[in-house]
């Protein structure tokens, strides 16, 4: 890169860096209230805007002639998530949200050991009516690349960057067999963790479905955590979030040998007395 070209983008660079940073807080801000709004909890919501010196050896690697336009991810924000259906999830709510500008089409084509990688990418821009409210203005045309990964997807990426292996070639060969059998692994533990996730709501439906036959039959009901967490959220909705408080109140539940139905009655009784 020559030295006048340098110092040309080094002081738009610096003009700009504020944009992105007030860019990046924003749309962190919003993502993270339409995420609550819709349910879908995550782990982190977090931005970053490249400093300085990161941006300029992108503009000398790939030979950025316009690096502001060519370059997306100069704004980078990542959401991490616990199942790989919420990934979905949370790119419908942001394309419905912002504009999105492209989206990246190699996930299926990647190889094993790129578990890490197969997050979701999208670049995108604050729709132009945003761009009316003072905490947008004079954002409307700048990019920002939003990431979306799994909490196992993460862990994979971090770990394979602490190593600096950026690149399959970069990783020794006598190695490699054990990183493609570890990603292997926690791929299935990501498809596991889902399935988990989906047998529990099925069996919420089951439950809420058939409470009122649980209320005047015999029948038994296994009695577990998740039994007792579908339970109390049926009754006292929005009460009772802390996973220590359920757990601590399901063992003393355990202990003193109530039912299920015991528990009905309680909750029945309680319901009939306001």
């Amino acid at each position: 890169m020559e030295a006048h070209n340098q110092e040309k983008i080094i002081q738009t660079y610096f003009s700009k860096y504020p944009l992105y940073l007030r860019l990046g807080e924003n749309i962190k801000e919003a993502v993270e209230n339409l995420l609550i709004e819709k349910g879908i909890e995550t782990i982190s919501v977090n931005y970053r805007v490249k400093k300085l010196e990161q941006f300029l050896q992108k503009v000398e690697r790939k030979k950025c002639a316009n690096p502001f336009e060519q370059m997306t991810d100069i704004c980078g924000i990542r959401v991490i998530c616990y199942l790989k259906k919420d990934i979905k999830k949370i790119e419908e709510i942001v394309g419905k949200e912002f504009e999105i500008v492209e989206r990246n089409k190699k996930l299926s084509n990647l190889p094993l050991r790129e578990f890490g990688y197969r997050s979701k990418h999208l670049i995108i821009k604050i729709k132009s009516d945003w761009a009316k409210t003072p905490n947008y203005r004079g954002l409307e045309n700048l990019k920002a690349e939003l990431q979306i990964r799994t909490i196992l997807m993460h862990a994979w990426a971090e770990i394979e960057h602490k190593l600096s292996y950026k690149k399959a070639e970069h990783i020794p060969r006598e190695l490699r067999r054990k990183f493609s059998r570890i990603s292997a692994i926690l791929e299935d533990a990501d498809e596991q963790f889902q399935e988990i996730s989906d047998e529990v709501g099925a069996k919420k439906r089951k439950i809420l479905t058939g409470l009122q036959e649980y209320k005047t039959s015999n029948r038994e009901i296994n009695f577990d955590l998740d039994t007792l967490k579908i339970l109390l959220e049926y009754y006292f909705p929005g009460k009772v979030k802390d996973n220590k408080i359920m757990r601590d109140f399901f063992d003393e539940i355990a202990m003193s040998k109530i039912t299920v139905k015991d528990l009905l009655e309680l909750y029945k009784s309680k319901m009939e007395k306001k």
